[in-house]
């Protein structure tokens, strides 16, 4: 940072960008947050799943003090407390809206959280603690691979200054003046910026977010080997596991 001399990592404005997107497709507008406290949430939500899958005696001591369940949970309710600082204001604000029939004049429509409360009784229901709970679902789950996304490509472009210098003069042709946090604009903008579309698809391919998957057989399966012509049945209940990592390099020069 040219202001403070403190060197900024690709991770952190990452991060910023990704909370960002993620908190304007909740709530349909521009949302002020602290990057730092966001991450902290995310890193204790990973390693409250962790300690869950790796504890076998999770369940039985999370309640006794001092254990090391106990201190996850204690973790987890300030990873809660975290998100629901920058959400919870929020909420309150697209109820007082809904329940009055009025609009923030900055909101564009079609947010995930408004539609949910316009259109889902059983949403409502379940009170402001149920629709917190969804936040924080969408929050935890969305903003970090969206931001390595952002940090892969990122790398790409430094290793490609030519094509990030391309696919920043035709972002900016196509947006021009407009904001970037109109729904109607950004849809008439991403339809002109085919290179941007290509390069973060490219992006995608090369370095896969979830590097393989899987899953398990529900019934029989017969393949035929497209090399030997072999035929094959997998039996149902097989595990299948798809290395996605390297499957999508199955191609002629995979890094280029």
């Amino acid at each position: 940072r040219p202001d403070s001399g403190v060197p900024v990592g690709v991770d952190h404005l990452a991060t910023k960008a990704a909370v960002g997107v993620v908190l304007f497709f909740l709530f349909g507008r521009h949302l002020d947050f602290d990057t730092a406290l966001l991450r902290k949430s995310a890193k204790y939500m990973i390693d409250s799943l962790f300690e869950k899958l790796t504890n076998p005696i999770y369940g039985l001591t999370k309640y006794i003090p001092n254990t090391t369940a106990y201190k996850t949970e204690q973790k987890l309710k300030e990873s809660q407390i975290i998100i629901d600082e920058v959400v919870a204001s929020e909420l309150d604000l697209l109820l007082e809206e809904y329940k009055n029939g009025t609009k923030h004049p900055d909101r564009t429509e079609g947010s995930v959280m408004a539609s949910l409360i316009a259109n889902e009784p059983r949403f409502r229901k379940g009170g402001t603690e149920s629709m917190l709970a969804e936040a924080r679902v969408f929050v935890q789950a969305g903003f970090e691979t969206t931001a390595h996304s952002l940090a892969f490509a990122m790398g790409m472009m430094a290793e490609r200054p030519d094509l990030a210098d391309k696919m920043r003069k035709q972002g900016l042709d196509s947006f021009g003046e407009h904001s970037f946090y109109n729904v109607e604009t950004m849809k008439a903008a991403l339809e002109k910026t085919s290179m941007v579309n290509n390069f973060f698809h490219e992006s995608f391919r090369l370095y896969p977010l979830a590097p393989a998957l899987g899953g398990e057989c529900t019934s029989d399966i017969n393949i035929t080997s497209t090399k030997t012509g072999k035929k094959y049945t997998l039996p149902k209940g097989t595990s299948m596991t798809f290395p996605n990592m390297t499957l999508q390099r199955q191609v002629p020069d995979p890094d280029e």
